[in-house]
């Protein structure tokens, strides 16, 4: 019979014969099941992941999770009062049983525990922010149409870091809505492996291209301040993603915008996105005005923002959406303008053409938003004598009240419209997209 002392020592090599790279397991204490685990530990060398079954003080299965020297793996499962192996032992336990495993988040399913669901996307870090990428500790399981995703923000001059799951159109280097680098200083990633968003891809200015990098031009910029996505794109940079712009002129403030580089004629810039429809757009005037939510998620860029840009040269509008039942359309319109805060953020469209229908300048007793001011649930200027921003809880260039309505808050619970023919409620609606470019 095989000697299980020199079973142990064999399993002990195993374990620790894997590559010189450093070892990530979940760590917790006392969950319901390893794959309830949030929580990320590196390990040091030579230790393994562990996961150890055991009764609680009431009888109730619990599991702790972590990192632990290899010895632990070669202990008899047999029921015996031990303490906890983990990191915040509390109190004696019955124990029933301890594996251990040697890649990364491997103990999510030990001891017998439920796998994570065979239909499910990467197990991604998820930090909303952190000064490197590499110190986040928190992970997340995506749903199977996300993929893991990280990227730079700047506040105050200081970088910040954010990572998360996030829908793959998002990433699609062929989507309209793909999000990328403001500029070769900033980090962006998306990828679609477990834990491959921990750390930046490398960037670089060369005029070398490479399947990881975006390559810039080395050229003197022609706008050295641009004040909108177009002056970016004819800048040389043709990735979507965000950049910074500045629309109150050189020398004064910038923000961060999300550049459309994708849609012809390029150099869109784009003022709200919406999906998975999880920000709140039930907002205030002064917040529809300055602007709400994340470029990089969800938002609404800010009347203020899109009065300066539709006013200073000939612009063109574009509406993207699409349905949960895969269905999507586009509409675009010459002329657009968007007046000052003095005329209440009137908007103006011309001619119209795509394939989503032109349900935005037909105006008659109930819809249209062609020449109508922007309305929110605090200032009411619709035609309606009730206030349709109140009703239908966002802001909009209402009427009586709509036939369009991009801003309707998620859980809406009215039977109205939210694109005519095309989206009936909020149940079916799935995204949006607004941008705005110049003509010529």
């Amino acid at each position: 019979m095989f000697n299980k002392k020199l079973l142990a020592v064999l399993v002990v090599l195993a374990l620790t014969a894997h590559s010189n790279d450093a070892l990530f397991c979940l760590s917790c204490t006392a969950t319901v099941s390893p794959r309830h685990c949030h929580t990320l530990q590196k390990c040091e060398d030579g230790k393994v992941c562990f996961t150890q079954r055991y009764s609680g003080i009431n009888g109730e299965v619990l599991y702790d999770t972590g990192c632990h020297t290899p010895s632990i793996c070669s202990k008899r499962t047999t029921q015996h009062l031990v303490k906890s192996l983990s990191h915040n032992p509390a109190y004696p336990h019955t124990e029933q049983c301890v594996e251990c495993c040697s890649s990364d988040a491997c103990n999510h399913k030990g001891c017998g525990s439920p796998d994570y669901p065979t239909r499910r996307g990467p197990l991604c870090f998820n930090c909303q922010q952190s000064v490197d990428p590499t110190f986040c500790s928190s992970v997340q399981v995506c749903d199977e149409n996300e993929i893991c995703h990280l990227h730079e923000e700047v506040e105050f001059g200081e970088s910040i870091f954010v990572q998360s799951c996030s829908q793959k159109h998002i990433c699609d280097s062929g989507s309209p809505y793909v999000f990328g680098k403001r500029s070769t200083e900033r980090c962006l990633k998306c990828c679609n492996s477990d834990l491959c968003n921990g750390e930046c891809a490398a960037v670089t200015t060369t005029t070398t291209t490479t399947t990881t990098t975006t390559t810039l031009p080395t050229t003197t910029l022609q706008y050295s301040s641009p004040f909108d996505c177009w002056e970016i794109f004819h800048n040389g940079f043709n990735t979507t993603g965000i950049y910074q712009i500045y629309p109150w002129g050189p020398g004064k403030k910038s923000i961060d915008v999300l550049c459309n580089m994708d849609v012809d004629p390029k150099g869109w810039t784009v003022f709200q996105w919406r999906h998975p429809l999880t920000e709140n757009f039930t907002r205030n005037w002064e917040e529809y005005k300055n602007g709400f939510g994340n470029v990089s998620g969800e938002f609404w860029l800010g009347n203020e923002v899109l009065h300066l840009l539709s006013t200073a040269h000939p612009t063109q509008f574009y509406i993207g959406i699409s349905s949960t039942n895969g269905g999507s359309w586009y509409e675009k319109f010459d002329n657009m303008t968007v007046a000052s805060e003095s005329d209440n953020y009137r908007i103006t469209l011309g001619n119209a053409s795509g394939t989503a229908g032109d349900h935005s300048t037909q105006i008659d007793h109930a819809g249209g938003m062609n020449t109508l001011q922007f309305s929110t649930y605090d200032r009411d200027n619709d035609a309606n004598p009730n206030s349709c921003a109140a009703n239908y809880k966002g802001g909009w260039w209402f009427n009586y009240c709509h036939y369009v309505f991009l801003n309707a808050a998620r859980g809406f619970s009215y039977a109205e419209t939210i694109y005519s023919n095309r989206i009936s409620n909020m149940s079916s609606f799935n995204s949006s997209i607004l941008m705005i470019t110049r003509m010529y």
